[in-house]
């Protein structure tokens, strides 16, 4: 067992950056999921399809964790119910969740950066 208050997944306690990298993917998932199940209403917020998208500089990581928390106890519980596994076993707490908060606020950082996709 790994240090679940650390690292996001076992193998991210591997190296540093085996940790950033499923980090990343981590929060990848949480953001789709999150975004997929708001846009079918699963939350309660279903929203048009010409408003599919989180937008991401304007959702705090905790507020992001909250809602994904609230996706993943549905997501388990139907599962269970057609006696399959949970789809997303891992729980975010401790430094995972800071870890989470960076690399949120790097995406945040990136997705300002218009210039960055501007033809020449």
């Amino acid at each position: 067992m790994w240090d679940t208050d650390r690292y996001v997944t076992a193998y991210a306690a591997a190296h540093p950056l085996e940790d950033w990298a499923e980090t990343f993917a981590h929060y990848l998932h949480i953001l789709d999921m999150v975004d997929t199940a708001e846009s079918f209403g699963a939350t309660g917020s279903a929203q048009e399809p010409a408003h599919w998208g989180i937008d991401v500089a304007g959702i705090t990581i905790d507020d992001l964790v909250a809602r994904f928390r609230l996706v993943n106890l549905e997501l388990t519980e139907l599962a269970a119910c057609v006696g399959a596994p949970p789809p997303f076993p891992f729980d975010l707490a401790g430094a995972v969740i800071g870890k989470l908060g960076f690399v949120h606020r790097q995406v945040i950082g990136h997705t300002d950066r218009d210039r960055f996709y501007a033809r020449n």
